[in-house]
This record gives C-alpha cells, sequence and structure tokens, in this order.
C-alpha cells in the first residue's frame, strides 16, 4: 500500500515538474518574440513645379505615418494656396514612380483632407524606397475634366 503511495506522489510530482517547465518554457518563448517595428514618419511637400511636364499649382503639404505591422497609412493633407478659379481639391492620388516621371495611379485617397489606406507589401517597397508620390486634382469649371494641380515625392522624414 505503500509503494502504491509513493508511486501516486511521485507521479503528481513529476507531472507538477513538468507543468512548471512546460509554463516557463512558454514564458521564454513569450520574451524573445520579434519587437514590434516601428512606425515611420513621411512627408511630401505639394507644388505645381514638381508635376509633368511642370506647372504652376498650388502649394501643400502631405504628412503620413505609416505602420508597417499593419501596412496603414494614415496621412494629413493641407493647402497653403488656393488657385485662382479653381474648385477645391476634388482628388488626391499615390501614383508609382520616382520624381521626373509619370506613374499609374496605385490608389485614390478616400479624402482630400485626411485618412487611412492599407497598402500592399510591393508598394510598402516602393514607398519607403521613395518611388511614391502624391498628387492633387482640380476642376476649374463643373463638367470639365480633372487637372493635376500639385505634386510631391513621398519621403521619409
Amino acid at each position: 500500500m505503500l509503494k502504491k503511495l509513493a508511486s501516486g506522489f511521485l507521479f503528481l510530482l513529476s507531472l507538477a515538474t513538468f507543468s512548471a517547465c512546460d509554463q516557463f518554457d512558454l514564458n521564454d518563448l513569450r520574451k524573445k518574440a520579434p519587437p514590434s517595428l516601428p512606425e515611420i514618419s513621411l512627408s511630401a511637400r505639394l507644388t505645381g513645379s514638381q508635376l509633368v511636364p511642370a506647372g504652376t499649382g498650388g502649394l501643400g503639404s502631405f504628412t503620413a505615418t505609416y505602420n508597417q505591422q499593419t501596412n496603414v497609412l494614415a496621412y494629413t493633407v493641407a493647402f497653403n494656396t488656393s488657385l485662382a478659379g479653381a474648385i477645391s481639391v476634388q482628388e488626391l492620388h499615390l501614383h508609382r514612380g520616382a520624381a521626373g516621371t509619370v506613374g499609374p495611379i496605385a490608389y485614390t485617397l478616400p479624402s482630400t483632407t485626411n485618412g487611412t489606406i492599407t497598402l500592399t507589401k510591393a508598394d510598402e517597397a516602393l514607398l519607403l524606397d521613395g518611388s511614391l508620390y502624391v498628387d492633387a486634382e482640380t476642376r476649374f469649371r463643373e463638367g470639365q475634366p480633372l487637372v493635376a494641380v500639385s505634386r510631391g515625392a513621398i519621403m521619409r522624414q
């Protein structure tokens, strides 16, 4: 009988020991998890002179924060001057392309003042490489097509 009690006690002691080891290992793994990636601050100065071909559009600023874990770009846009005869900015786009080139529209931004968009991994690489730019478009009269009035290369701050 004493042998059975001793065996049972040793079994429970072994079980408790292994459970404690497993918990220790889990906590150890949690401590070694990769650190979270920092958010990246970005900006662009919007001017007509950066258009291709160059124009005389309005001046503005684009500021953004990019979260590398969620791929979310949160942005704010402000215009310092208005264009005579122009309706307010109608659309903002992110284009793929370097300075001095005309690139395809990658994203139409959901608001002309602030908002968020989720980038693909490919566009994240372009953003971090300085190969995305933002442009602002307006109409000078209702019914007319949109015209790009300012542009800026998005760069890390």
